[in-house]
């Protein structure tokens, strides 16, 4: 049969493109001619494009029309894949036009070497094993429980400046899933202060307290800042000296605080504390003199407690 062929100068004439169809449609046909009684027509055009050829394949039949198309940098391998792309539409069903369809030069059947494109493609270099960067999940921090213990110098003010100590013992669960570590805190201790008293002598007061507390901390690599909510009992006596009568009085303490801390380790286990707090006392008790009577001491509406100290830490899952 005969295929229309148009090609642009340079390329393989129609006679050329003849003998690779001849060639291709008796290779299927086992050496027979074929395509004579084909209802479809047939027609190939070859244009000259940027970096090389293109063909197409028009094939038309009754009302309807398929194309197909190859891009390469050479003529003739467009020439030999329109005439393989014949062939095999020569071998279908005639009631089965091909669909609309587009080919680069990588999809060109393996029947005949494609050309070499004008510019080649750098070959593929093997990455070495050392080359190659991979990531592996890191297994996350398991659960732990952590034990804390330690001894803390307090400062404080209750209408005189007041110093003493308090020693504590905390327990806290630092979770997997959360950065949120909770902890309960237990502590007890003292402060003491004098104040001087109106025409002569003065007083001495000492405040113990047990301490309870509730805490929220963030954990930051070796920091940890915790806000807490505290809540103390115990008991307050005022001792007055240098007067002409002297005596002793105690009064029930109870007061409710927030305090802010910050724990630094430095060699684990050990680390640094450091702690400062607002109270409200329940009771505001008054301590009165004689002979004249005039008041010695008021518990203040608010306090101001600071912590400094270290601790030591021991944890377990």
């Amino acid at each position: 049969m005969q295929v229309p062929y148009t090609a642009p100068p340079g390329c393989p004439d129609a006679a050329a493109f003849d003998a690779e169809l001849a060639k291709r449609v008796a290779a299927r046909q086992g050496g027979k001619p074929g395509g004579q009684d084909d209802p479809r027509r047939f027609s190939v055009r070859i244009e000259k494009r940027e970096g090389g050829f293109e063909g197409q394949l028009t094939v038309a039949h009754e009302g309807s029309v398929g194309t197909r198309q190859v891009r390469a940098a050479d003529c003739a391998a467009v020439v030999r894949s329109l005439a393989v792309f014949v062939a095999l539409a020569l071998a279908e069903r005639p009631d089965s036009a091909p669909q609309a369809t587009t080919r680069k030069e990588d999809d060109t059947p393996p029947l005949s070497p494609p050309a070499p494109l004008s510019q080649p493609s750098p070959p593929l270099r093997a990455v070495p094993p050392a080359e190659v960067s991979t990531r592996r999940a890191e297994p996350a921090a398991p659960s732990v429980w952590r034990f804390d213990s330690g001894i803390q110098a307090e400062y404080s003010r209750a209408g005189a400046n007041a110093f003493g100590a308090r020693v504590s013992a905390e327990l806290s669960r630092q979770f997997a899933s959360s950065p949120i570590v909770p902890a309960l805190r237990l502590s007890w201790g003292f402060s003491d202060f004098d104040r001087p008293v109106v025409d002569g002598g003065e007083i001495h007061s000492r405040l113990r307290t047990a301490r309870a507390e509730l805490c929220g901390g963030l954990l930051w690599g070796r920091t940890r800042n915790s806000l807490c909510g505290a809540f103390e009992i115990g008991r307050l006596s005022v001792t007055s000296s240098g007067l002409p009568l002297t005596g002793r009085a105690e009064s029930t303490w109870s007061a409710g605080g927030l305090l802010a801390r910050t724990r630094v380790t430095i060699v684990d286990p050990v680390g640094v504390e450091l702690a400062v707090g607002l109270f409200t006392p329940f009771q505001r008790a008054e301590f009165t003199l004689i002979e004249p009577v005039r008041q010695a001491y008021r518990v203040p509406s608010v306090t101001l407690d600071g912590q400094l100290g270290i601790a030591v830490s021991a944890s377990w899952k």
